[in-house]
């Protein structure tokens, strides 16, 4: 779903649904274009495309991608973040920038909790 273009981290607009050998495959079109698929499709009959089709992103997806677009990580990782918005593993040689992210994310859950139990104990009368 990302892709690396010009330096920079792209998402993908497309997808590809088609199979091979009879087995049903979905893959985003990344740099590669729309034309390289149909090209691959007549040239190997085993591969047949199914559809093509524009992707659309959630308001939070596309937060994300803004928040990773100029980090220099595992793309397949990054992806993973931008869709479901989970930090899964952690690389040595990436700890800075997928670290700093992930720490980020739970320090912003953390002020939501402390947010929320201030108000309650406001709620409560315990503090003013």
């Amino acid at each position: 779903m990302l892709y690396e273009k010009n330096n920079e981290l792209q998402l993908a607009d497309k997808k590809v649904i088609y199979t091979e050998r009879g087995e049903t495959k979905e893959k985003y079109i990344g740099l590669e274009g729309e034309q390289w698929w149909n090209d691959i499709a007549n040239k190997y009959e085993h591969i047949n495309i199914v559809e093509i089709t524009e992707v659309t992103y959630t308001n939070e997806q596309l937060a994300r991608y803004e928040e990773i677009k100029a980090l220099k990580s595992d793309i397949d990782e990054l992806g993973k973040y931008v869709l479901d918005g989970v930090v899964e593993t952690v690389k040595v040689d990436e700890i800075k920038t997928i670290a700093e992210l992930k720490l980020k994310k739970e320090n912003e859950e953390l002020e939501g909790v402390i947010s929320d139990l201030t108000q309650l104990l406001i709620d409560k009368g315990v503090i003013y």
